[in-house]
């Protein structure tokens, strides 16, 4: 049942935002890209910034070696949007590339 929910839920997401489109105008169109682009500077400032500075000055790890070494994990999140699918990756390039 979940597996056929996620399915569907991109159609339902665009039924969504055409409804509310056609409500209010394309003026809500723009309004939700400047939410979403302030959405993902927030996240690259938080990803890149916060990791970084807490990677440098509490684990004495260099920023740019420990996103190389799990740069595995990072694109299998991003690319299947699953827990589950990124757990066993996460796993064995903690144990086997951070140590």
């Amino acid at each position: 049942v979940v597996a056929w929910a996620m399915e569907l839920a991109p159609y339902g997401v665009a039924a969504l935002l055409f409804s509310l489109t056609s409500r209010t105008g394309l003026g809500v169109v723009s309004s939700l890209g400047a939410y979403v682009a302030v959405v993902i500077v927030g996240l690259l400032i938080h990803a890149l910034g916060v990791y970084s500075l807490v990677l440098a000055l509490f684990a004495r790890v260099s920023p740019a070696e420990w996103f190389r070494r799990c740069r595995e994990v990072i694109i299998t999140a991003f690319s299947t949007s699953s827990s589950n699918a990124t757990l066993p990756t996460a796993l064995r390039t903690s144990s086997d590339k951070l140590g």
